[in-house]
């Protein structure tokens, strides 16, 4: 069996940023609510019925990736941020190819990640990469 997607992210990547207190709380939150509800793809967050709704709706019922981080999300700053450094943290891997600065964690979300669980073991990884300043 091969190295797994996310073993071969966590040896390849050696971030050179560090995360602020904010952003590892941010992440650790982030991760509790993946956790706790539904995981969604192609949307930030979706309701019970799976539309799409705004992360921080009270009918939010499950989330991506982003959807998580933007409901974990004290200041908008540092959502943007941490969006920032996970996309880098996934940007040179087959699913992260793309434009945009948050491509790369959308592709992870929507077309890699095969459940919410893997995408909770890239934060998780992320975590462990990365030293708090």
């Amino acid at each position: 069996m091969g190295i797994s997607p996310l073993g071969v992210m966590k040896k390849q990547f050696n971030l050179s940023a560090n995360m602020t207190k904010l952003e590892k709380e941010t992440l650790e939150r982030a991760i509790v609510v993946l956790q706790e509800s539904g995981w969604s793809k192609e949307f930030a967050a979706r309701d019970r019925f799976g539309d799409e709704v705004s992360p921080d709706s009270p009918e939010a019922y499950s989330f991506c990736a982003y959807g998580a981080i933007l409901k974990s999300s004290l200041e908008c700053t540092t959502a943007l941020s941490l969006l920032d450094q996970l996309s880098e943290f996934v940007r040179d891997t087959p699913a992260g190819s793309g434009y945009s600065p948050v491509t790369p964690l959308f592709r992870f979300n929507d077309i890699t990640a095969k459940s919410k669980e893997e995408v909770i073991q890239l934060f998780v990884e992320f975590l462990k990469s990365e030293s708090v300043s």
